[in-house]
């Protein structure tokens, strides 16, 4: 537990420094949001207890989404969801994922994303982008938000976009499964501790 706390403070301590300098100046700050209803059908095939028959439920995607600017340079942004199904008094919950960090929680509100962004990183070129986040490359191709699916899918990550030449380079390093400080305690939600920490991590250019 005291690594994933460390973990979700992290970005906040190193924000802060980033940003202490920057206080004086006003911030700008929108807020904005989407509602995504959507009626799904399902046919239970043609064998088994209830072959052929056709199910439906209505399922609704609620997103609050505030970013703050400080310049040109540096920002903030924190992405809220809920997902849950019509008539139903607890969110839905995912299909399995060892990616999928972004995930409601049932009875909570989802923190979707949660990030600063610090361009020409003290005047280096690199542009960072530290906390939850949607990674997307070539088009959803290799990986992205899954937006087909109403709770979407990100990542606890560290991004670093620069450019060499003509040559565009990204590295990246997402934690996707936490380890357990004390496993004998159980899990840090109250359920089977996790015994094993997964990352994901790599290396992409683009010329």
């Amino acid at each position: 537990m005291n690594k994933i706390r460390f973990l979700r403070s992290f970005p906040l301590l190193v924000a802060g420094a980033l940003l202490g300098g920057q206080v004086a100046h006003a911030v700008e700050v929108d807020i904005s949001g989407s509602l995504r209803p959507r009626v799904e059908f399902a046919n239970e095939g043609i064998q088994g207890q209830g072959a052929g028959q056709q199910k439906s439920h209505t399922t609704m995607q609620t997103r609050v989404n505030v970013k703050a600017t400080v310049d040109e340079d540096v920002s903030a942004f924190i992405q809220i969801q809920d997902v849950r199904t019509w008539g139903g008094a607890t969110p839905t919950s995912a299909p399995p994922s060892i990616t999928q960090t972004g995930t409601s929680l049932q009875g909570n509100l989802d923190l979707h994303q949660a990030f600063f962004t610090v361009k020409n990183t003290m005047g280096s070129g690199v542009d960072l982008k530290i906390g939850r986040q949607e990674l997307v490359f070539d088009e959803h191709r290799l990986i992205g938000n899954i937006g087909w699916i109403q709770q979407g899918q990100t990542f606890d990550a560290a991004r670093a976009d620069t450019k060499i030449g003509g040559t565009g380079l990204t590295a990246f390093y997402a934690q996707t499964t936490a380890k357990d400080s004390h496993p004998t305690l159980g899990g840090t939600l109250g359920g089977p501790a996790n015994t094993f920490e997964s990352n994901f991590s790599g290396l992409r250019a683009t010329w």
